[in-house]
């Protein structure tokens, strides 16, 4: 009840339908402030009550009656919440009503812990069809006929399970891999679920006549027990009984099918794989993983949280200071509703439920964890050493899926990586001499000692570094010595003493220090594995060290190689199956992860070459950090600026731009808005900007979706490696055209990036089939750029346009074109000016848009079912591409035979030949490919003057003059042979 003239500290009686409370606004106060008071609470108990309330609350005063305690106030959301828990009690009185919700009924529900009744309309489902792919039945949406991609895709998928091997599968971005990854997951298991119950059932029966015999045996040798006859005239007299004399020993030969980990690069995209799981006809068993502090409602910390749960024998009676766990349990029973009536839920309807109880998510999740046949959780969970750990994930036996996995490599090395600085070590020391309990013998001396050494072995070497020099770097054959100087001569016994120490060994309240006792081991658990591994780690100890984004005093402790991480984990899953649009080369991605996969495919895109628009475009130069930064920033901005609002004339819905780093989109911004470019752009389209940081993303995906609602669409200023360019689904009108502006190289100058670059250049790495340093860094960031431009082509019916926004690569030519996609490659065209290339891009659009219209009139007026396979092109289109293609293309017949030999010169000279001299070769073949006349003399095209052809020098002229004369060119016999050709 609400009552404005009470007053704060008033002792207020309940009312008979106050079921045993009463809330009572206080006189003069905040609007959210309230007075919470009970009578069935001893004044004995005031703490514990506090403890569920606000940490601040404390009683005000008590009546003459001991049962009744009136405490301070507490806040209280009054706009989100439909009722106002209690927090530790196990009633609620409502507060205000909602919708067509009744607060007696959810008072009762929450109370006693009733399901929700759910009511599911079986008419809304997705029509479910069967399909046989690999022996399986694999059940699919029906209105949906699978292309190649997504068959091989599934049967590859089904193939490792089967032989429990690894796999790789690369399908480009669009191609529904997700879909065709559950489907064929989840048609594999359900099989091996039926076998298994099959073979049970035979055991089960096998076991029931043998107790019948067991029984007809017992029997025969209590009445016989006495008697002489043989064993024959008995079995003669009573049957096969006296067989059960032996043991059942029959057991079931078909092993309990395996649990399966699904993960992907973020929550996000983990709540996108759930709304495909439920269209695909499946509804198994399953749950999130997810943090502590992104699903505590109270958002308390892990310390905290542990403090109001209390012990073992508390949590399980339900009898926490935490009213939301104690009412988790009612969230898992109503989640398990959905499997009883073969319906899959997302998060959306988890979230639905987990709010009408008002229970915790966290604890929920964990809960359905117990059962559940598939966990679905972003993949460093996995693969981070110390996360894997603290949640106590069992993955012996178990078959792991990746989608999105081609960020895979930095999570595994990451994951056995840690970051420390010597502020956050000296404010764990601190915390432990504040205790005074540095001294007491056992586990905390322990810790003390080991952070100390720590603490004090960063401040020597970060003194004794000279004055010019930033930072140390430990090689792996120097990390052994390393770690003794830090921790001592007993430093492997002390770590391994630390990792072993069992649970029950440990204080379960630690207080303050709980965080720091988990600092401590996560330290531990990655020294462990240094020690174990030291030629795969190097250690970066310096006085202004990148620390999680941050410059300061500290030591990172940094793998170099990710099969650390991820062998641990192939080696006892039962597969691990790596799929993503981007894993090419994977003979190296194979090198770096440290295990074979026996199985790989590259899935073709479902996308036909008319519905792609690809252009090169040297309109801004390059974009590289001597351009884009000091008096060029602003060129470039504007020049940017007037490109974009040429295509924004004639691209509709929306538009993706990719910028290398936050602070180019800073510097364009300002530029904008101080020549008016803003306002022009603004015109055609509404720009949004990605945010840094999770906290504003949904918000400015809202944005963008707000302006493409309006008609004239939004343009999207983000980075590559960002929210947006990462899983996020950008289909139809949402985007039609991505814009890569520069390429994402890392920040060569980083000390982490610089020490993996030599670690890589390494004999022992090359001998490994480890890419060169040079390689690994170019890898790094056009993985990152085939990911954004898969963003806008999302499935079969869908058209845009790409643009790659660098001189370089119409300079650099094939040899630049070959670190882009495949689907990508064969659809490169190129325009003489800006205003050519809007006129075809206007072009392109209203083509599209006509002739995808015509295709489903034709299908309609012929009552054809729908078929989102690949349509094939005709010839002609085909050979209309083909000549669109930049690198097919060829100005004069008569030079193909010498640009075939200079192709195959390229690809020769990738073996080991120096990047610029192989940038060199591409750049000639480019520029010979576009010549009108016949060449008859190398020289004359290197020669400066009227007749010089741009990227062709004194040496590609001599090699083109030795093969007119020999047809042949001298380079390539030292090339065959994986040798440089002497100067």
């Amino acid at each position: 009840r609400v009552d404005r003239s009470i007053a704060m500290g008033d002792v207020v009686t309940p009312g008979k339908d106050d079921d045993n409370a009463c809330v009572a606004r206080a006189d003069g106060g905040d609007d959210d402030d309230v007075v919470v008071v009970r009578d069935d609470v001893a004044v004995a108990d005031a703490d514990a009550f506090r403890a569920t309330g606000s940490p601040s609350a404390s009683p005000r005063r008590a009546s003459a009656a001991p049962s009744v305690v009136v405490y301070d106030a507490v806040t209280v959301d009054r706009v989100k919440p439909k009722y106002l828990p209690e927090f530790s009690m196990k009633s609620y009185y409502g507060v205000e009503e909602r919708g067509e919700s009744s607060p007696e009924r959810a008072t009762k529900r929450r109370r006693d812990g009733i399901p929700m009744e759910l009511e599911i309309d079986d008419t809304a489902r997705e029509p479910i069809k069967e399909i046989a792919i690999g022996g399986v039945y694999v059940k699919f949406p029906a209105k949906i006929n699978p292309h190649p991609a997504q068959r091989m895709t599934m049967a590859k998928i089904i193939d490792a399970l089967k032989k429990s091997q690894h796999a790789m599968i690369e399908s480009p971005t669009g191609t529904g891999k997700t879909l065709a990854l559950l489907c064929s997951t989840l048609g594999w298991l359900e099989r091996e679920k039926e076998a298994y119950k099959k073979s049970s059932a035979k055991v089960r029966d096998m076991h029931e006549a043998w107790s019948v015999a067991r029984k007809t045996y017992e029997d025969a040798s209590i009445a016989f027990g006495h008697r002489n006859d043989k064993v024959s005239t008995v079995k003669a007299e009573y049957g096969d009984g006296w067989d059960a004399s032996r043991p059942f020993t029959h057991k079931n030969d078909v092993p309990p099918p395996p649990r399966v980990y699904v993960c992907s690069r973020t929550h996000s995209q983990i709540e996108q794989i759930l709304r495909e799981l439920k269209r695909t006809g499946y509804a198994p068993k399953y749950t999130v993983l997810s943090s502590r502090q992104r699903l505590c409602p109270l958002k308390k910390s892990d310390a905290d949280c542990q403090d109001m749960l209390g012990d073992g024998l508390t949590q399980q009676e339900r009898r926490t200071a935490c009213a939301h766990y104690n009412r988790h349990e009612y969230v898992a029973d109503t989640m398990n509703y959905y499997v009883e009536k073969n319906c899959a839920w997302d998060m959306e309807d988890f979230n639905r439920v987990v709010d009408e109880f008002s229970a915790c998510s966290f604890f929920a999740l964990r809960n359905l964890q117990a059962t559940s046949e598939i966990v679905f959780c972003p993949y460093n969970y996995l693969f981070d050493h110390n996360v894997r750990r603290k949640m106590k994930l069992d993955i012996a036996g178990a078959a792991v899926i990746i989608d999105e996995g081609h960020n895979i490599e930095d999570v595994c090395r990451s994951g056995t990586s840690i970051e420390l600085s010597k502020a956050q070590v000296a404010e764990a020391i601190a915390a432990f001499n504040a205790q005074s309990i540095k001294s007491t013998p056992g586990y905390y001396a322990d810790v003390y000692q080991f952070l100390l050494k720590i603490l004090q072995f960063l401040e020597r070497i970060i003194n004794n570094t000279g004055e010019g020099q930033k930072e140390v770097v430990v090689r792996s054959h120097e990390i052994v010595g390393c770690v003794i100087d830090m921790l001592g001569e007993h430093a492997v016994e002390l770590v391994r003493n630390l990792i072993k120490t069992p649970d029950n060994a440990k204080p379960t309240h630690n207080g303050p220090l709980t965080t720091y006792m988990n600092l401590c081991e996560d330290i531990a658990n990655i020294l462990h594995l240094v020690t174990k591994t030291p030629e795969s780690y190097v250690i970066i100890i310096g006085r202004s060290v990148d620390i999680n984004g941050e410059e300061c005093e500290g030591m990172c402790i940094s793998c170099m190689e990710p099969k650390v991480g991820f062998s641990t984990v192939a080696e006892q899953a039962r597969c691990v199956i790596l799929t993503s649009g981007t894993l090419s080369p994977m003979n190296t991605f194979e090198a770096e992860l440290g295990v074979e996969f026996p199985i790989k495919i590259e899935a073709p895109h479902v996308v036909p070459t008319s519905q792609v628009y690809v252009e090169l475009s040297d309109a801004i130069g390059e974009v590289t950090y001597k351009a884009t930064s000091g008096v060029g920033a602003s060129r470039f901005a504007q020049n940017l600026g007037k490109y974009l609002l040429e295509y924004a004339k004639v691209i509709p819905g929306g538009m993706l731009v990719f910028f290398p780093k936050y602070s180019l989109i800073d510097v364009t911004l300002r530029e904008w808005h101080t020549s008016r470019l803003f306002a022009q752009i603004s015109d055609q389209k509404h720009i949004v900007c990605e945010s840094r940081g999770a906290s504003g993303f949904a918000d400015t995906l809202a944005q963008f979706n707000r302006g493409n609602a309006t008609g004239k669409g939004s343009l999207m200023l983000a980075v590559f490696r960002g929210k947006v360019s990462e899983g996020i689904d950008f289909k139809d009108d949402s985007a039609r055209a991505v814009f890569c502006v520069g390429i994402p190289f890392p920040n060569v100058f980083d000390v982490k990036v610089k020490t993996k670059r030599d670690f890589n250049d390494l004999p022992k790495s090359r001998q490994k089939g480890m890419l060169t340093g040079s390689a690994w860094y170019s890898a790094q960031a056009y993985r990152a750029y085939n990911q954004a431009l898969g963003r806008c082509i999302r499935h079969p019916k869908d058209y845009a346009a790409l643009f790659l926004v660098d001189a370089r690569f119409r300079e650099g030519g094939q040899y630049m074109m070959n670190n882009i996609s495949k689907w990508i490659r064969k659809s490169v065209t190129a325009c003489g000016s800006v205003n050519e290339s809007v006129r075809n891009v206007d072009e392109f659009f209203k083509r599209t848009k006509k002739m995808l219209l015509e295709k489903e009139i034709k299908t309609e007026s012929t009552d054809a079912p729908a078929d989102e396979t690949q349509n094939p092109e005709s010839p002609v289109e085909y050979r209309a591409h083909r000549n669109e293609n930049i690198f097919n293309a060829i100005g004069c017949e008569d030079n193909r035979k010498l640009c075939d030999a200079m192709d195959a010169l390229h690809q020769a000279a990738l073996r080991c030949e120096e990047p610029m001299r192989v940038n060199a070769i591409a750049k000639a073949t480019t520029s010979i490919r576009a010549l009108t006349y016949k060449v008859t003399n190398g020289s004359k095209l290197a020669k400066p003057g009227p007749g010089k052809v741009e990227g062709v020098g004194k040496s590609i002229g001599a090699q083109i003059d030795y093969f007119l004369e020999h047809d042949k060119f001298e380079r390539m016999e030292y090339y065959l042979r994986g040798e440089r050709m002497p100067h």
